[in-house]
């Protein structure tokens, strides 16, 4: 069952804690505006996944930016 955040205080403390555990976006979906809304799968090695869908323009840019830069959509 995936996280529903749509709002950036949530984002950031949730997007904070799976940083500072070791986990890594491994998968990203469809787009905030769309029905569906974003979707972003993360991993960790042992760790069942997350999922978190958002239709928030700003979260979607955030999970986008998780990896920094060894995200291949970011540089």
């Amino acid at each position: 069952m995936p996280y529903i955040v749509n709002d950036m205080d949530k984002c950031a403390r949730f997007l904070s804690k799976l940083r500072a555990n070791g986990w890594k976006v491994w998968q990203m979906q469809y787009r905030w505006s769309e029905p569906e809304g974003f979707h972003a799968w993360f991993m960790k090695a042992g760790e069942t996944d997350v999922e978190i869908v958002t239709f928030s323009k700003n979260v979607q840019m955030a999970i986008v930016d998780f990896n920094g830069k060894n995200n291949p959509l970011t540089g």
